[in-house]
């Protein structure tokens, strides 16, 4: 089953590792490097207004300060298309947010809110059109009345733009995590994914954390595999649990198409297939699906082959 991008962002964005190198990366425009926030809460992300109409924002982070004076909250929302009213609908998330938090300080009794910072992160191809400030929204042909539209901006992540740019500057973020979901996310070529999961995979964090590792292997098997790979089966890849066994797969898988390409080309293509499952057969346990999967014969040849 394909899994939109957004759901499996959601479970990466809630791992502390991914927010802390989201805003180290990325947001020091927003939060101010010096104040050094770190995450320290994923939050509820759905709220109830006083008219009882439920809203879901996708994730929310509470950031604070190490001295714990400060801090601070990060909305995300993960887009696959473009939504010309985004900024109304962040406007919505953080002010609901807002609302809730001065529910819960007049209960501890503080009147004090926390800045909310709104982040949508676009993953679609096209580039992003929609309005960054409420503001922009607004019909106002009179200047007198631009002061009673609300203004209130979210920052936007644009997944192509953001990988276009790491690609033609110096500092390309090589060892940051959200610029390799960025790059895994948005490349085709197979030689560059391998490149960059193979970075993935040997991140000192993935090593250190079982529950990132299996975060990054959902979100690489529910959300990339499908639409890396012409012929995707589930079947076929849900057991892999560990990012190198899906590493070594797709490595195993190129290596083997490069071998019948430069081999035999008169004896044609059903004939190469053959010799590389008769080969696999011999040489690994792999299954018979694996191997169906890898040289696109049917199941019921491998099985043949098996007993030949």
């Amino acid at each position: 089953m394909r899994i939109s991008y957004d759901s499996v962002y959601k479970l990466l964005f809630s791992e502390p590792t991914v927010v802390a190198h989201l805003i180290g990366g990325f947001l020091s425009p927003a939060v101010d490097a010096a104040l050094n926030f770190s995450a320290e809460e994923c939050v509820s992300a759905s709220f109830v207004s006083d008219a009882l109409q439920q809203r879901h924002s996708d994730v929310i982070w509470r950031l604070c300060h190490p001295g714990g004076a400060l801090s601070l909250y990060l909305v995300i929302e993960f887009q696959s298309t473009i939504d010309a009213y985004m900024a109304l609908r962040m406007t919505t998330y953080t002010a609901l947010l807002s609302q809730q938090l001065v529910k819960q300080r007049k209960a501890a009794g503080s009147s004090g809110l926390a800045p909310i910072i709104a982040l949508v992160i676009y993953t679609g191809r096209a580039p992003w059109t929609g309005a960054i400030d409420t503001r922009q929204l607004f019909d106002v042909t009179t200047p007198q009345l631009a002061e009673f539209c609300p203004s209130q901006r979210y920052v936007l992540l644009d997944q192509q733009a953001v990988v276009a740019h790491l690609d033609g500057c110096s500092n390309s973020l090589s060892g940051n995590l959200v610029a390799l979901i960025f790059r895994l996310a948005q490349y085709s070529d197979r030689e560059v994914l391998l490149h960059w999961l193979g970075k993935l995979i040997e991140h000192p964090s993935l090593q250190a954390e079982d529950s990132l590792r299996r975060s990054f292997a959902q979100w690489l098997k529910r959300a990339l595999l499908p639409n890396w790979l012409k012929h995707y089966d589930d079947d076929i890849w849900r057991p892999l649990v560990e990012l190198s066994e899906v590493y070594n797969m797709l490595a195993a898988e190129k290596k083997l198409w490069q071998v019948w390409q430069e081999q035999d080309h008169q004896a044609g293509r059903i004939e190469s297939q053959l010799r590389i499952a008769r080969n696999l057969l011999l040489q690994t346990n792999f299954s018979d699906e694996r191997i169906a999967f890898i040289t696109e014969l049917s199941v019921k040849q491998i099985s043949a082959l098996r007993f030949e």
